[in-house]
């Protein structure tokens, strides 16, 4: 199936108006059609299959209240990779209720990228509107480079398991072609705290979930006399300022999960309910038995093995996620 489209970059003013993910965001499996002089259009993959189907539009709108607007480019990489960097990733940034978020991710086989928050965020509105609204999914934005054009552009666009594009570009876009950004679904099993204690300070939990593992290789959690576990449990991530501590334990046997589902639901919980709520909150059904249970308060609840005081988060690794941050 062959189609010819000619779509806007959106501004946020432009806006009119569930499958959840079970790996991490990944280039790898996108193929993109090519053709001459095609580096200087931005292309859109909408699908299903990869970010998620009717994701709830509201929700994803949500997200953009949340995004930076600034014209700085940042430097992007994975936050164990040792490459110096202002923004560590995997990084995220989800609506009130987590149903929706924005990430960047590396192109592959990139070690580091540049982009600004402000090219972020036009080329997530203009998925917000071609993938979310007009197909009810999600989707990814590659090609966000240095050198685009205001002229008009058209593409032949192929399809696979969901459309690719090349857009129609009324506005500059900057960056290096090697972060690209998508919109997709999450599934949140999160409950916030009800009662009358004090949540933690959103930038301590911002440091826990900017600075902890985030690799993707299962792991076996459990506890020691369970045999050859290989991350403890209990298991407390703490914020360099002690305030905002993440604790992870597990209700019944050991079991497979990856630094990347515990840092999702850090996220999740970071964003729900101390962002949006001042509070701490639990998330349930992690890890392959779904019996990983992880908590998020001011104070640790519970004794266990401590994962060491993280790094404090920088002003900019804040800031690409926050539009009008206050501690």
């Amino acid at each position: 199936m062959v189609i010819v489209l000619s779509v806007t970059v959106l501004q946020p003013s432009q806006i009119i108006g569930q499958e959840a993910l079970d790996a991490p965001l990944s280039t790898s499996n996108i193929s993109l059609a090519t053709s001459n002089g095609s580096s200087n259009i931005l292309k859109v993959v909408c699908s299903a299959a990869e970010y998620g189907r009717n994701l709830k539009v509201s929700s994803c709108r949500n997200v953009f209240k949340f995004l930076k607007h600034d014209d700085a480019q940042f430097t992007f990489a994975q936050r164990d990779s040792g490459v110096p960097h202002d923004v560590p990733l995997p990084f995220r940034t989800l609506s009130n209720d987590g149903l929706c978020f924005v990430q960047p991710v590396l192109a592959e086989g990139a070690l580091v990228g540049h982009v600004s928050p402000t090219d972020i965020g036009m080329a997530a509105f203009t998925m917000l509107q071609s993938c979310v609204v007009e197909r009810g999914t999600g989707g990814i934005a590659f090609n966000l480079g240095e050198s685009y054009q205001q002229a008009e552009k058209w593409l032949v666009v192929n399809v696979i398991e969901g459309e690719i594009f090349h857009l129609h570009m009324q506005h500059v876009i900057g960056g290096d072609n090697k972060v690209n950004v998508a919109i997709a679904d999450y599934k949140p099993n999160v409950q916030c705290d009800t009662s009358s204690t004090p949540g933690p300070p959103l930038l301590s939990c911002f440091s826990v979930f900017s600075n902890m593992r985030a690799t993707t290789q299962l792991r076996l959690f459990g506890y020691p006399n369970e045999g050859s576990v290989d991350e403890q449990l209990p298991l407390v991530l703490e914020a360099a300022d002690g305030r905002c501590i993440a604790g992870i334990d597990i209700a019944g046997s050991a079991t497979l999960a990856s630094w990347y589902e515990i840092w999702e639901a850090v996220t999740a919980i970071t964003t729900m309910c101390t962002r949006n709520k001042m509070k701490g909150g639990k998330a349930r059904g992690l890890g392959l038995n779904s019996n990983i249970i992880l908590k998020l308060s001011d104070k640790a609840s519970t004794p266990g093995q401590s994962g060491g005081k993280l790094l404090n988060v920088t002003s900019k690794e804040t800031s690409i996620g926050i539009q009008d941050f206050e501690s």
